[in-house]
């Protein structure tokens, strides 16, 4: 097993490689991070795999900068370097400034203090202080039917919810549990069909020792945990690390605690004094089946403007088909903007042109 600590200038070396794809580090194939196929040749990358682009670059690859460049890129897709889309890391990488420094800065280092969903609940509380608000919880949706006049929703205890225009925030990977008559376009079915490949396993350990709390580490390819990284301090003082897996070597938490327990302290054997641990099945869970989008190799280049279309009388919005932060919170403000502009020009009268002579 390469187990061995996170070398910023090692990894920093291999992802170079990696990217280097028109000798200027990604930045003249996609030069526009938000209009990623600007430049057309962009579209070949994502009909390749990061196994492929590896491969290709295998013999320029020491054994650690190989393990640890494996082990980085599973991190950002949590799913096998086969169904990993080399186009959507290259996208990443664009989006972060092209540089490794500016990819730990933007994904890595900063966060919100009372988490995302203290974030989620501010954004909450701001619509419903409105005044304008209605809202409805436990409600799993059945179907969206659009008569064309109006739109309405079904759910699966038969209460129904009707309007002018509907926006669906339902994810991709859960599109396909949702009846929509008139039935969603070929293209957009078989990419909902076809869905992301991110099966992230995210453990939270909460451990004693302090020493912990800024150290990163990789334990890979044969532990069931693949990446680790010290975030911190809890709230009873203790350090805080973050573990992620992914479908490369599978682990679904609750089913084996020990297992679970095991692949934690096998990420720094004799510092894993675990006091607690926290985590959620996202896999499993229905209203999600997987984690933050990341594609498969062919996805972006066939569906991306399929699954961003208007349906009829249905504006989706969802990160999971954002131009720019792609499976991000950035990506859900973007694509929420552009839902809002589309009803609100959709339905508010153009204003009247005067002359005046």
């Amino acid at each position: 097993m390469a187990d061995f600590p996170c070398q910023d200038a090692l990894l920093s070396a291999a992802i170079h490689k990696f990217v280097n794809v028109d000798g200027d580090l990604g930045r003249k194939v996609l030069p526009f991070p938000h209009d990623a196929f600007h430049v057309p040749e962009a579209r070949r990358y994502d009909g390749i795999s990061a196994q492929d682009r590896i491969e290709a670059i295998a013999l320029s690859l020491s054994p650690n900068e190989r393990a640890s460049l494996e082990s980085f890129v599973l991190l950002s897709s949590c799913a096998t370097l086969e169904e990993t889309s080399f186009f959507e890391f290259l996208h990443w990488w664009a989006l972060c400034g092209y540089s490794y420094r500016g990819w730990m800065d933007a994904l890595i280092s900063y966060k919100f203090r009372g988490g995302q969903s203290t974030f989620a609940i501010k954004f909450f509380k701001e619509a419903l202080a409105t005044g304008r608000l209605l809202y409805a919880f436990n409600s799993p949706v059945s179907s969206i039917s659009d008569r064309g006049d109006k739109v309405t929703l079904t759910t699966r205890d038969g209460r129904q919810y009707t309007g002018a225009r509907l926006v669906s925030t339902i994810p991709l990977n859960v599109l396909n549990t949702i009846s929509f008559d008139p039935p969603l376009d070929t293209q957009r079915a078989a990419a909902t069909n076809i869905g992301h490949v991110n099966q992230c396993v995210k453990v939270h350990a909460e451990i004693s020792s302090n020493d912990m709390r800024s150290w990163t580490g990789i334990s890979y390819p044969f532990n069931k945990l693949l990446y680790a990284i010290g975030d911190g301090t809890t709230p009873a003082g203790n350090t805080h690390i973050v573990c992620f897996g992914g479908s490369n070597n599978e682990i679904h938490p609750e089913e084996d605690i020990n297992e679970t327990k095991n692949a934690v302290e096998s990420m720094a054997p004799g510092n894993m004094d675990i006091q607690r641990l926290v985590f959620h099945n996202w896999s499993k869970d229905e209203f999600a089946k997987g984690a933050w989008f990341f594609s498969p190799p062919g996805l972006l280049s066939t569906s991306l403007g399929a699954m961003r279309a208007q349906h009829g009388n249905v504006v989706f919005a969802n990160s999971d088909w954002a131009v720019g932060w792609r499976g991000f919170i950035d990506g859900a403000i973007e694509e929420g903007t552009r839902a809002a502009m589309t009803v609100k020009e959709d339905i508010q009268p153009a204003p009247i042109e005067r002359s005046y002579l």
